[in-house]
């Protein structure tokens, strides 16, 4: 049966770097300024120069930040992009937008034309399990035959766009000024002892029959640290929600209640957003539609204006209002002024003080 013994080693940057040939393309065939990258396939990278064969387990792969920077051969001052979308699957996918800077444009137009670029990912291991020469294990569905290494815990720091990709001049440019920097990590070293070929054929019946007080605290330990374990990350998932739908706290409970991962939700609240917009949008043009239609006098639009001014039994409140109702209500008004309007004119006339009201009207 194996045996892990744990210890601790290190590697140099560069050896962080992997090039998977992967798909690299435009997201939608209309969209030329987005960018799909699948960055790992889940299969077993062959030959590599410092881990032999190597895969990385994607039960324990993560990402370092909700964005990830995209550079152009792993470099610092050559930034092309950043992700809008990373998902970890039976491979590790990310979609992303294209910088405005000239390098981006260029490497966009270049992929445009149907250059055939690569994409590099930078992973860093923080458990590893090494297989020796002559043993086999499995990685994401798929056979690892030894000399070689599994990732088992492991974080993306960032994706390039490669010419050449990982394997040729990339290391050395982008980690020179490095030096000797390393990445540490713990090591499950797989120990094999021919004595112990009988006991794999212990059952987990018979070893609770002979040891009840092992096996009950062994249960218990595990369903501890399961339920602790799905409490943090329960704990973790909401804060990713709280912080991505602050605006709109209702969404944010609904989506997190309804079981979803981040990105889904994510995707539902542009919907949400577009929905709104819409409907905002259509709320706008049938008001306009309704302002159009009414038919207004022109002699009596400031009245038009202060109707919400009207009192709650909706008697006049303003002089415009009165002068108007006065005007209607009376005959002799009528017959004195030849329309509201005139009416209207002398009233703001005698208010402002420019009429001579002991003169005869008309």
């Amino acid at each position: 049966m194996a045996k892990e013994k744990p210890k601790f080693d290190t590697a140099p940057l560069r050896a962080c770097l992997f090039d998977q040939t992967p798909i690299l393309g435009f997201a939608e065939p209309d969209e030329d300024e987005r960018f799909t990258i699948v960055a790992y396939s889940g299969q077993v990278i062959p030959n590599h120069y410092f881990w032999g064969n190597v895969a990385f387990d994607l039960g324990g792969v993560k990402f370092n930040k909700k964005v990830t920077a995209v550079l152009e051969e792993h470099l610092r001052d050559s930034r092309i992009g950043y992700t809008t979308k990373q998902e970890i699957t039976n491979r590790v996918v990310v979609e992303g937008r294209f910088l405005s800077n000239d390098i981006a444009q260029r490497i966009r137009r270049d992929i445009k034309e149907g250059f055939p670029m690569q994409a590099s990912v930078f992973i860093e291991p923080s458990r590893i399990e090494r297989v020796a020469d002559g043993e086999q294990t499995e990685v994401n569905g798929h056979p690892l035959k030894g000399p070689g290494t599994v990732f088992r815990k492991s974080v993306i720091h960032e994706i390039s766009m490669c010419t050449l990709g990982a394997d040729s001049n990339t290391q050395s440019k982008a980690y020179a000024e490095g030096g000797e920097a390393a990445v540490k990590f713990s090591v499950m070293e797989r120990k094999f002892n021919m004595d112990e070929t009988k006991a794999v054929e212990m059952t987990a019946e018979g070893f609770a029959a002979d040891h009840p007080e092992i096996h009950g605290e062994i249960v218990r330990t595990a369903r501890e640290e399961g339920r602790a374990e799905g409490e943090a990350k329960s704990r973790e998932l909401f804060v990713q929600f709280a912080e991505r739908f602050a605006e709109d706290p209702t969404f944010c409970i609904e989506q997190f209640k309804s079981g979803i991962g981040i990105e889904e939700a994510i995707a539902a609240y542009a919907d949400k957003l577009r929905a709104d917009r819409q409907q905002l949008a259509t709320e706008k043009a049938e008001l306009a539609k309704q302002v159009a239609a009414k038919k207004v006098d022109p002699a009596v639009t400031e009245f038009a204006d202060q109707q919400e001014g009207k009192g709650g039994d909706g008697s006049p409140e303003t002089p415009e209002e009165k002068w108007t109702a006065e005007f209607n209500k009376s005959e002799d008004l009528q017959g004195e002024y030849k329309d509201i309007e005139t009416y209207l004119a002398y009233k703001r006339a005698e208010a402002a003080g420019r009429v001579d009201t002991r003169q005869a009207r008309g």
